[in-house]
């Protein structure tokens, strides 16, 4: 995820800002880092698309590929953490390990 957001913050510094506004958000809400991960890079193509004039988007269509190519590897390697997010037993923010 760092990766991600420091290619969105060199690609188009807005579109960083807004996700990682979203990962924290989720994050606060729901203290679960892989689900404010996989939420924040779903939100980034989706963005990066949206006619935000006030923040310089919609991005270029270079962005808004780069945002949906690394989104997709981010939700591909996140794999085990999605069926861990389905049975119930992703670890929370600031849990103490069993």
């Amino acid at each position: 995820m760092a990766t991600f957001f420091g290619l969105l913050f060199a690609a188009a510094w807005p579109l960083g800002l807004l996700c990682g506004a979203i990962w924290i958000a989720t994050a606060a809400i729901t203290r679960i880092s892989s689900l404010s991960a996989l939420v924040a890079s779903a939100a980034a193509p989706i963005l990066a698309s949206l006619p935000l004039a006030a923040l310089g988007l919609p991005a270029p269509w270079p962005v808004r590929v780069l945002a949906l190519f690394s989104a997709a590897l981010i939700w591909v390697r996140h794999w085990q953490n999605i069926e861990r997010l389905i049975r119930g037993t992703e670890p929370r923010i600031g849990a103490k390990a069993a």
